[in-house]
Parts: structure tokens; C-alpha cells; sequence
């Protein structure tokens, strides 16, 4: 979709960061190269509503990444906003809505979302004032499984497989025995995703979430 690659950091920024826009450039080529494509139906991405990312996010939030984006801040740890970083994060988010309902109503059962800016360590609450985190601005895969839920969906199962911890994915669903989130990962960034952290103590989502360390 048009609005990822205009989301890139500063040149100055660029060595130190992970999420650039070829991480969806060169995969996209490789999908064209490999003749995956000529199997698929491609689809337009839409930017997420705000009453979708309501369903995972505060509203201080959406408006955190609104002002900020607006200013083009400098990057913060591992965080850049570029003017388009909310548009671009709205795309992403609404790409993964429109993938999880068209298969709930009857679109293709299977579907891909090639998107970025990433999402999985945006929660709720953010992080000593900041709810961007780890170059996630809104979660899109808790946001479509909020939205499968309204839709009519009683049960969703989230596979998280990334060399860090979702722990944004965590949090947004930590209590909810609607969902089960499974994080596979390699370290413990960012402090979070060991083995004993399976849902709210004394409720039914208790041993809804697991978390697996890659040996």
C-alpha cells in the first residue's frame, strides 16, 4: 500500500533502525519473483477507523500518535515518527482488519497481510509515557481480533512467532479468556513473555497465555 514506504526514518536514524521500508519492498519482490502472487488475490489496504483501534487502544493514544507524527520527532530508543508514521500505521492496522473479516464473511479462508510498521508491542497502557514501542505504533493483529470478536467471533487464537515478546499483544488480552495468545520467541525483550506469565490470577483467563522460549 502506498503510505508504507513514505514512513521511513532519517537518514541520520536509518542504521539504528529495524523497520524501514524495504522490509515490505524486498518481501514483496520475492513473493513476485517466487510466482506466489500469480496464486493470490491482491487487496487494497484501507486505513483503520478510529472506533477499530478503540476496540484495542485509548484514546490518548491515537492521539499521542496523531500530534507526534504531526511534529516528526526525533528518533527515541527505538521509535522514529515520520509525518507519515500514523497514516502508515492506520494502513497497516486496517490491511489486517480487512484480511481477518473478509475470511469471517465468506472472502478467502486464508490471508496475508505484507504491512508495516509492525504492531506487536503497542498495549494500553505505554511505557513511561509513550505508548509507541519497539517501532510499533498500533497493534493491528489485537485490533482485528477485537474486531472478529464484534463481529460475533466467541473464540480467537493468536500466534505470535518474532525473536521478541509480544508483549503489547500480551497486555491488550491479558485478562480476556476470549483469547488465546501464544508469543514464540527468543529473548525477553522488552522484559517481558517468561513462561509464568498465563493470564489474570483467579479468572478465567487464567492459561490463556503461553509464552515459549526458542531454545
Amino acid at each position: 500500500y502506498d503510505a508504507s514506504p513514505a514512513h521511513a526514518p532519517s537518514e541520520r536514524d536509518r542504521k539504528k533502525m529495524i523497520d524501514v521500508p524495504e522490509r515490505v519492498s524486498v518481501a514483496f519482490g520475492l513473493l513476485v519473483d517466487e510466482g506466489v502472487l500469480d496464486r493470490c488475490r491482491l487487496c487494497k489496504a484501507r486505513s483503520a477507523t478510529d472506533e477499530e483501534l478503540l476496540r484495542a487502544h485509548r484514546p490518548e493514544h491515537l492521539a499521542q500518535v496523531g500530534e507526534r507524527s504531526s511534529q516528526r520527532r526525533a528518533a527515541n530508543g527505538n521509535v522514529y515518527y515520520s509525518p507519515d508514521a500514523d497514516r502508515s500505521a492506520r494502513m497497516a492496522c486496517g490491511a489486517v482488519v480487512d484480511a481477518t473479516l473478509r475470511a469471517l464473511q465468506g472472502g478467502p479462508s486464508r490471508a496475508f497481510a505484507l504491512v508495516r510498521p509492525p504492531g506487536h508491542h503497542a498495549g494500553r497502557d505505554g511505557f513511561a509515557g509513550d505508548f509507541a514501542e519497539g517501532g510499533c505504533f498500533y497493534n493491528s493483529v489485537a485490533v482485528a481480533a477485537a474486531c472478529a470478536r464484534a463481529a460475533g467471533v466467541s473464540r480467537v487464537a493468536i500466534i505470535d512467532w518474532d525473536v521478541h515478546h509480544g508483549n503489547g499483544t500480551q497486555e491488550i488480552f491479558y485478562a480476556d479468556a476470549s483469547v488465546l495468545f501464544v508469543s514464540i520467541h527468543a529473548d525477553l525483550y522488552p522484559g517481558t513473555g517468561a513462561i509464568g506469565e498465563t493470564g489474570e490470577a483467579d479468572t478465567p483467563a487464567r492459561g490463556r497465555n503461553v509464552n515459549l522460549m526458542w531454545p
